[in-house]
């Protein structure tokens, strides 16, 4: 089974496609507006990895989702 991984903010095809070689990647569409809360807790529950940016507030709490 692949690992999956969630990607906080739309990133280069290029790059999002170096990651799917060894991921699944699901990916938030907005490169300019930040992911909402909601939205990053329903998706890291089913992740395994977390691709984000400095932009991104990734406190404790969500880590401990």
């Amino acid at each position: 089974m692949r690992p999956k991984v969630y990607i906080t903010r739309r990133i280069p095809d290029h790059i999002k496609a170096m990651i799917e070689i060894q991921c699944d990647v699901r990916m938030w569409s907005e490169e300019d507006a930040a992911v909402p809360r909601e939205v990053s807790e329903r998706e890291i529950i089913e992740a395994d990895g977390l691709f984000c940016l400095l932009t991104e507030t990734i406190d404790a709490q969500l880590m401990e989702i």
